[in-house]
């Protein structure tokens, strides 16, 4: 200690060195809105093809679903598996463990999905998805112009922006998406099919020949091999229509006399977008995990700046999610965070130390602690976060008390010197001072980390929130230590060692400070000499608490974390009755008109969603977020839920930490067949709606598609056809009714530089009732025949559709409304009437065996509760150890103790 003092000049080195690095360590952080602890989501979709649900459970499913939960290795932990096995096609669910490598967790289920999928039939392999759902930040701008199609504008701004936007190191994904984007579309004829007698799929496999390179083998010509091909004949739309389609009898016909070729809108394209009434495309880039995020939405808005001269004057655009302006913000307002309370900190230092190079000496340990910190956030993978930088700002006022105590000290051994000391005297009372307090100091500063250690370790969502809090307020706040130790000593003898008389610097308020040390000293004595007193002011203080605990705490809202404030309404829109996009389009319009209409002045613009023909999202971009509350009581008294449409109205906020959002409501229903499941399950679906509170209420499986046609072939009749060599088959059959119902995708070609989908199908609405389906016509020994003369077809009143969650086949029911609405007697209500169902209503519909479970759906954040009081409690018991360690005595670290409590009633007060 003495080599250090005494040779300042290595301290200040050795601290500017570890600070500059500190600094460098800054600029090389990955910044980002949040932690690299998010819970990656992994969503696996298999079409069927011909298969049932039963069938594809049975032969794929099954297996499938146990490889996909047993996904391992990289850190990796399936923590909740839901499986669907609906309507048309297998989806899986995997939600991974907290802090879970992304990447890795997607590659992983995408090799688990890749050791089946060669077995799959082909229509089911080529539908397969495998994508990651992984709510951390993203960038997304939307581009429109009211007087260009989609097409056009795609067409204009593809490679202005996606080429440069691809070589942004720190994104993973960047893409200008067109909901309008083309397919090939082969509207086939009803009539001309019917009167051929032709199956569709004969049609299909000549396009799909008709699209391939002909392999014809080689022949040697001077030494070299030369491969011998026929040119698919397939090369533009036009060639479409020239591809001969074989007959029966050996007639030919092109596929132009029996189809309608066009080049238009991809039919399973079931999302649109508007800005302000207007299509938009939409610029979307997701960030690598870990890497720069405000790096990467900055070179974003870079490229975007740059291309801007070459826009035409029609093309605008409008910023969705630019999660830089929220990391900007959020570094502004800590670093004025740290700025102000070091400033106030030096104040109050300045008023109780009275002397400017003092207080620089003691506050110079906060910008130096950040600092250093920033070192140990780079060696153990912490990037520049909201918490993070909350961490360094928590710790950046407390960073000062251990200067404090050891420059008070110094001033005191100091006092007590008499008349003029020698540089080496001087040294030895610094050396004496510190060494006094070095010990309480170390003490004090472990008190304090020893708080936050527990938090490092707990798992889950708790980590998420509060991992690197933890950790950025350990490094910051055990530097300071070092610092107050070291380099404010070092200091000190610096600045007097050439002094000749030590005079004491005077606090401007000594006065005031005396009085009330003076009033302290006279309180104290009463209390000591007055044992009752002391009994009295326990007494008292166990009521306070008691009070607190029993009246105030279990009033107290619980959140894990704030919602912070946002600019952004959100109108969530649902329908059930739907049928095509363009009625969602239509009734979205109508809402936005009047948003804009009823905000006038309020809204910079709007912006809609819709997803499919029964859901939509209004996001509306208000000027001043804190009339939110005011302009969202406004919308509400306008929009409400009506019959078969519901709305919900809320605010979003792209910064916003996606926490889990459960609802309210949870029912579990078990055992009997999936039939009588969705049967329970509706009927407590509509106890939920009755109370008219949850502005969502649904059901896994979804109980609303409640019924299926089954066609089911007459043997005999489809033997005798086979005998008499008759093209059509059962299967052949369902083929057809598909073509005719859904279309179905039979290929690709590349047109202007793009991939694009080939889709067979008839004309819209050709087959749309039971009527229609019965009546389809098949041409069986030169004569039409309904398909109702060959089969029967039967509609079915429960959908046969299963849902596991966990390895577990059930049924689930949601209740989910706002927070001011579903109140704890609504909930109890609704509750109730569940149970009463169970027991007077449940065992009248005879069915098989059914357990009905209301359970706990915010069974998540309950144990995240739960985890943050046992790391809190582990922290109490982590400092009485500190303390023990400290003193020797248990009394006296219960003595210390006691300051808990008293600040556990300042909080709750």
């Amino acid at each position: 200690m003495r080599g250090l003092i005494g040779n300042p000049i290595r301290v200040y080195i050795v601290m500017t060195l570890l600070a500059a690095l500190g600094v460098i360590a800054s600029f090389r952080l990955p910044i980002s809105l949040f932690p690299n602890s998010l819970q990656p989501l992994v969503v696996v979709h298999i079409p069927y093809g011909s298969f049932s649900p039963e069938e594809f459970k049975r032969v794929y499913g099954e297996r499938l679903t146990q490889d996909l939960s047993k996904i391992t290795g990289s850190g990796l932990k399936v923590e909740k598996q839901e499986v669907t096995f609906g309507t048309g096609q297998f989806r899986s669910v995997l939600t991974f463990n907290w802090g879970a490598d992304a990447e890795a967790a997607l590659k992983e289920a995408r090799l688990s999905v890749n050791s089946i999928t060669s077995t799959l039939p082909e229509e089911s392999r080529r539908g397969v998805s495998v994508w990651g759902n992984n709510e951390g930040s993203i960038f997304a701008m939307a581009f429109y112009s009211k007087t260009r199609s989609l097409t056009e504008l795609h067409k204009l701004l593809q490679p202005l922006l996606i080429p440069p936007a691809q070589k942004i190191k720190e994104a993973d994904g960047v893409d200008l998406w067109n909901p309008n984007d083309k397919e090939v579309k082969i509207e086939l004829r009803p009539e001309v099919v019917a009167a051929i007698g032709l199956p569709p799929y004969i049609i299909e496999s000549t396009i799909q020949s008709a699209l391939q390179t002909q392999r014809a083998g080689s022949i040697e010509n001077g030494g070299h091999n030369l491969p011998i091909s026929l040119k698919k004949r397939v090369q533009t739309i036009d060639d479409f229509s020239h591809i001969m389609i074989s007959l029966p009898g050996g007639r030919h016909l092109p596929l132009g006399d029996i189809a309608d070729i066009r080049f238009e809108r991809n039919s399973q394209w079931e999302e649109s977008f508007k800005t302000s009434g207007v299509s938009s495309l939409i610029l979307f880039a997701s960030p690598k995990q870990g890497s720069n995020v405000k790096q990467m939405a900055e070179s974003l808005l870079e490229i975007i700046e740059k291309a801007k001269s070459s826009f035409p004057a029609d093309v605008e655009y409008r910023v969705l999610v630019d999660p830089s302006v929220y990391i900007r913000a959020a570094i502004r307002s800590v670093m004025f965070e740290v700025v102000v309370g070091s400033m106030l900190a030096s104040v109050i230092l300045f008023l109780f130390i009275g002397s400017f190079r003092n207080v620089v000496t003691t506050a110079i340990e906060i910008p130096i602690s950040i600092a250093l910190a920033f070192i140990m956030m780079w060696i153990f993978d912490i990037n520049i976060n909201l918490l993070s930088l909350a961490g360094l700002a928590l710790a950046a006022g407390m960073n000062v008390d251990a200067s404090v105590v050891v420059m008070e000290n110094i001033f005191r051994h100091f006092e007590e010197e008499k008349g003029e000391l020698s540089v080496e005297r001087k040294m030895q009372v610094i050396l004496d001072a510190v060494n006094e307090v070095k010990l309480p100091v170390i003490a004090s500063t472990l008190a304090s980390l020893v708080v936050f250690v527990p938090f490092m370790f707990i798992p889950g969502l708790s980590y998420a929130i509060l991992g690197d809090l933890a950790k950025a307020v350990i490094f910051s706040h055990g530097f300071s230590a070092i610092v107050a130790l070291i380099l404010v000593p070092t200091v000190r003898f610096h600045l007097i060692k050439n002094e000749k008389h030590f005079h004491a610097p005077k606090a401007p308020i000594e006065g005031l400070l005396l009085k009330v040390e003076n009033l302290y000293l006279k309180c104290l004595s009463t209390i000591i000499e007055n044992p009752k007193s002391i009994w009295l002011g326990l007494l008292g203080f166990t009521l306070v608490l008691s009070l607190a605990a029993f009246l105030i705490l279990p009033r107290l809202p619980k959140e894990i974390i704030g919602k912070p404030e946002t600019d952004w309404l959100a109108i969530n829109v649902e329908t059930q009755n739907n049928t095509h996009m363009k009625q969602m389009e239509s009734i979205v319009q109508e809402m936005d008109q009047k948003v804009v209409a009823e905000l006038s002045g309020e809204v910079m613009y709007t912006f809609d969603q819709i997803n499919g023909a029964n859901r939509a999202t209004i996001l509306a971009r208000i000027k001043d977020k804190k009339h939110m509350a005011e302009v969202r009581k406004k919308m509400e008294a306008i929009f409400s839920n009506s019959g078969s449409t519901k709305i919900m109205i809320d605010q979003w906020n792209p910064s916003e930490f996606q926490l889990p959002e459960p609802p309210q409501i949870r029912v579990a229903i078990t055992g009997g067949s999936p039939e009588e499941r969705l049967v329970v399950a509706r009927d407590i679906k509509h106890i939920v709606e009755a109370h008219k509170v949850y502005d969502q209420t649904w059901t896994k499986p979804d109980v609303d598609q409640n019924s299926s046609l089954e066609i089911t072939p007459k043997i005999e009749q489809w033997n005798l056809l086979s005998q008499e060599g008759s093209a059509w088959t059962p299967e052949l059959v369902t083929d057809a009714v598909r073509v005719a119902t859904l279309g179905k995708w039979i290929g690709n070609i590349i047109l202007d530089n793009r991939d694009v989908p080939i889709v067979m199908r008839y004309p819209e609405g050709s087959l749309s009732s039971v009527e229609d389906l019965g009546s389809f016509p098949l041409k069986v020994k030169g004569e039409l025949i309904p398909l109702r003369a060959l089969a029967d077809i039967e509609r079915q009143d429960v959908q046969k559709a299963f849902y596991m969650e966990d390895d577990r086949e059930l049924s689930l029911v949601f209740g989910k409304g706002a927070k001011e609405k579903v109140t704890d007697k609504v909930l109890a209500d609704t509750n109730s009437a569940i149970e009463k169902y169970i027991v007077n209503d449940l065992p009248k519909l005879e069915l098989s065996p059914i357990s009905v479970q209301i359970e706990d759906p915010q069974i998540d954040l309950t144990n995240s509760m739960n985890q943050l009081v046992i790391a809190f409690f582990c922290s109490l018991l982590l400092i009485f150890l500190t303390m023990i360690l400290q003193f020797g005595s248990v009394v006296e670290a219960l003595l210390v103790l006691a300051a808990v409590p008293l600040g556990l009633v300042g909080a709750l007060g």
